[in-house]
């Protein structure tokens, strides 16, 4: 889902962090397996902010990614049943 908002609708502070944010600052949010290690969750975060920077042309700095862990057993890959629930590991 792809939204836009006003000047006073969402707030993403220019320099918090050390960052250096234009005007064209965007929040990415993925929902992934709870699961998955932070090798994996800082390769996709990666990915992510090379890739719309190079299909946007936006500013590294401008791309803010929250990465959302779901436990397996919450996705349903369809007809409303939660296929991974029985197998999901029990941590």
């Amino acid at each position: 889902m792809i939204s836009e908002h006003g000047e006073n609708e969402l707030s993403l502070d220019p320099t918090f962090m050390d960052m250096q944010r234009s005007s064209d600052a965007m929040i990415t949010t993925l929902q992934l397996g709870a699961h998955r290690p932070l090798e994996d969750k800082r390769a996709v975060a990666a990915a992510i902010n090379n890739l719309v920077v190079e299909a946007l042309g936006v500013l590294p700095d401008d791309i803010f990614i929250a990465l959302i862990p779901v436990p397996i057993e919450n996705f349903s890959f369809g007809r409303g049943e939660l296929q991974l629930a029985e197998s999901a590991p029990r941590w």
